[in-house]
């Protein structure tokens, strides 16, 4: 019983909709995929998403005016129906076919210990250079963001991230409520 949270601003995320829905289909657990749009500038995106909600599990949510990447995931949250949540940014991309697979491994394993847990996944990046006065954000990515789970599992809290590309660090933020 997951809850896929995913936050939009002016990006086609059918792909990664189309993806999750595959893998969460070959799971056999109950989802809901929410998408929240926090008021996109590109109207054709807009209502492209929007048709998502056409879906059997997905539900879409549309802002008119934009209250931020914060206000929107605690919005998620509070409106997600699963006990177990993953948020994942709207410009994602899922690189292996196990991914929601390995998260139905983490939670089978946790949930029966009555503890909380989550579970924070590592980056990457295409190794394409962005042009010049787009590369600082880039650069900072590579740099600080981008750490094998090794790394990140020496000082799991030095490294969170709210973004799961990748499950097998221990500690997505897949939460139990």
């Amino acid at each position: 019983m997951i809850s896929v949270l995913i936050p939009i601003y002016n990006v086609n995320v059918h792909p990664l909709v189309s993806e999750l829905e595959a893998q969460l289909a070959n799971c056999g657990s109950a989802y809901e995929i929410i998408l929240a749009d926090d008021a996109s500038s590109d109207l054709s995106l807009r209502y492209h998403n929007s048709l998502l909600a056409q879906q059997e599990n997905v539900r879409y949510i549309q802002h008119e005016t934009n209250i931020g990447r914060s206000a929107t995931r605690n919005e998620l949250a509070d409106t997600a129906q699963y006990p177990y949540l993953l948020y994942m940014d709207c410009d994602a991309r899922i690189k292996r076919e196990n991914y929601i697979a390995n998260y139905q491994a983490i939670i089978e394993k946790n949930e029966n210990t009555g503890k909380p847990f989550a579970v924070s996944g590592g980056l990457s990046y295409k190794v394409i250079i962005p042009k010049r006065g787009q590369r600082l954000r880039y650069k900072y990515g590579l740099c600080r963001e981008v750490r094998p789970a090794a790394v990140r599992n020496r000082h799991p809290f030095h490294n969170f991230t709210p973004f799961n590309p990748n499950p097998r660090s221990k500690v997505a933020v897949l939460t139990n409520r």
